[in-house]
Formats: structure tokens, sequence, C-alpha cells
């Protein structure tokens, strides 16, 4: 029979395998990003 030559299904290594976000949605978050990553290094560097 055709079905038992079939391989059994296994999930997708990664949850987000094909998954794509707009650029937009990238964008912003880089934005986000490198904006509490400044403002944090003004909590840590002394003098600044």
């Amino acid at each position: 029979m055709a079905l038992a030559s079939r391989r059994p299904w296994s999930p997708p290594k990664s949850a987000f395998t094909g998954f794509r976000l707009p650029a937009e949605v990238i964008v912003v978050a880089v934005r986000w990003y490198l904006r509490y990553t400044a403002i944090r290094s003004r909590w840590v560097l002394p003098g600044t």
C-alpha cells in the first residue's frame, strides 16, 4: 500500500521555520533595540 511506505510526520525543527515578518516590523524592532541599548549604556557607564 502507498500509505505504509510514507515516512511518519515530524514537526519542523523550529516553530518559526518558513515564517517571515514584514520589513516594517523588523525596522521598528531594531529601532527600539537600539534606543533601549543606548539608554541602558548611559546607566552603566559612569560619568556620562
